[in-house]
């Protein structure tokens, strides 16, 4: 399966009709709608001239920064510095994205060989929680992962009077305003609407989550019912459901937070798909970055890290641009946690653990699922949006099965794929 680039022609695909689902996606198709400056900051990052004097192309970083995770590798102190130090003179003026990602994982590889990488991530993410939502919703991909699970969810959903969705992962609870105000319109009214939001014990976000979301939904009359349930071990949650309420469970972005094989003999990962599959939901959506970092192997997790976040910076690059410093520091402060969590931190205390999609898909289907059918137009719909955001061909689009694959250049980003149990014989 290969990504396919969208040329400059899409740019005239993305104004291609909205669904009929009338109100699903304005309230975040207004906060990621392409910008005219996106196309001039573009063009700024493509002559970027990389690092100066001997590390003047990105094949010298690369190297280099593979060097210095060598010598931190093999404990020496001595040559990291000295690596470190001509790499952070060279880049100390430059802002080019590579540069950038190079800042933060030399900044991660001093404290990994320091052995204080748990607390740099925790001084990191003080007061990035907060503000994360705004963060988030200014990206690209949040948008489009948003609209592919909730145009899944909604056609599930359809003529439905009870709907019961159990989020792993709500976070703020930012995912859930489209779709509540896409069911208040519904032709056939809106139904009674349950979410249980399940998120980590250091996410206080999760429980006001709920407040807010139900103060949303009654100003657009929809009845919701919110339940708050905050556990590091979601595998072994059992969330409460009825026999006459229409099942979802969502995840979105989040899985990537839980212990896998590597760190645990009894695989919750495992553990937790079973679990899902025993709830007989109506569909399971599931929305995951695709990347690697779970390797016990020191330098290809490395390197896999340097190329991932060096694909989201530039795409962050190409989107933001210049016009939303405080956005981009804030996106940046967080694609820094997560390098620092994956690049100094090991075992317990790594919190970023993604898989590759393929890891997930076989997952789903060793826990007895079986691809949920969407159709072929919300797959175009995701590609023309996609391929439409600052009209720039490096923004590729792509379908392995029932997967829908954003990527940035050869990098697969993020993958989107909907589940459902296999019928009961009765």
């Amino acid at each position: 399966m290969l990504l396919e680039d969208e040329g400059e022609g899409e740019a005239d695909s993305a104004q291609q009709q909205k669904p009929s689902f009338q109100g699903l996606f304005d309230e975040l198709s207004a906060i990621v709608s392409p910008s005219e400056s996106s196309d001039s900051s573009t063009e700024g990052s493509d002559q970027s001239s990389g690092f100066e004097v001997n590390l003047g192309r990105t094949t010298d970083i690369h190297s280099s920064l593979m060097e210095c995770a060598r010598a931190v590798a093999a404990n020496n102190v001595a040559g990291f510095y000295d690596l470190a130090r001509d790499i952070r003179d060279a880049v100390a003026l430059q802002s080019t994205p590579l540069q950038k990602v190079a800042r933060f994982l030399i900044d991660a590889l001093a404290a990994r060989l320091a052995g204080t990488g748990p607390q740099a991530y925790r001084a990191i993410s003080a007061g990035i929680s907060s503000r994360m939502l705004v963060a988030d919703a200014r990206l690209p991909l949040f948008a489009i992962v948003v609209n592919f699970a909730n145009d899944v969810i909604l056609r599930a959903c359809a003529g439905a009077n009870k709907v019961h969705i159990i989020d792993y992962g709500v976070h703020c609870g930012r995912q859930w305003p489209s779709l509540i105000k896409a069911f208040s319109v519904r032709p056939e009214g809106p139904p009674q609407l349950k979410i249980t939001g399940i998120d980590l014990v250091t996410v206080p976000e999760a429980f006001v989550a709920g407040q807010r979301l139900a103060a949303f939904a009654r100003s657009n009359g929809v009845q919701l019912e919110y339940c708050s349930i905050q556990s590091n071990s979601w595998e072994s949650v059992q969330p409460v459901t009825l026999a006459n309420e229409l099942l979802v469970v969502n995840s979105n972005m989040s899985l990537q937070h839980m212990r896998d094989e590597w760190i645990s003999v009894n695989n919750p990962r495992r553990l937790l798909f079973e679990s899902i599959y025993k709830m007989r939901p109506k569909v399971f959506v599931m929305c995951v970055s695709n990347a690697s970092f779970s390797s016990p192997f020191f330098i290809p997790k490395f390197d896999e890290t340097l190329k991932h976040f060096t694909a989201k910076m530039e795409c962050l690059d190409a989107w933001l641009g210049w016009d939303s410093i405080g956005d981009r520091d804030l996106v940046e402060k967080v694609f820094q946690r997560a390098i620092t969590s994956v690049v100094a931190c090991d075992g317990l205390e790594q919190l970023e653990r993604p898989d590759k999609y393929r890891t997930w898909d076989s997952r789903a289907k060793r826990a007895g699922f079986q691809p949920f059918l969407v159709g072929e137009e919300v797959y175009e719909r995701m590609k023309s949006q996609w391929g439409g955001y600052a009209c720039n061909k490096n923004f590729g689009c792509g379908k392995d099965e029932n997967w829908m694959l954003l990527g940035w250049k050869d990098v697969i980003l993020c993958g989107m794929s909907a589940w459902e149990t296999k019928a009961q014989v009765l």
